[in-house]
């Protein structure tokens, strides 16, 4: 599990670097669009893993 949870803060910096990228060029109204479609995305998956542990 040890590794399960370091692979996942690789992934999360890498997540973290390019919104910090992404924040230098785009407007902040036009971020929160991005910041807005991350969450969906995350809750689906969220969803989606719930209803398979369900079956």
């Amino acid at each position: 599990m040890a590794e399960k949870n370091s692979a996942n803060i690789g992934f999360e910096k890498q997540i973290w670097d390019a919104a910090c990228v992404l924040w230098g060029h785009i407007p902040a109204a036009e971020y929160r669009k991005v910041i807005i479609g991350l969450i969906f995305l995350c809750y689906n998956r969220a969803l989606l893993k719930n209803d398979t542990m369900n079956l």
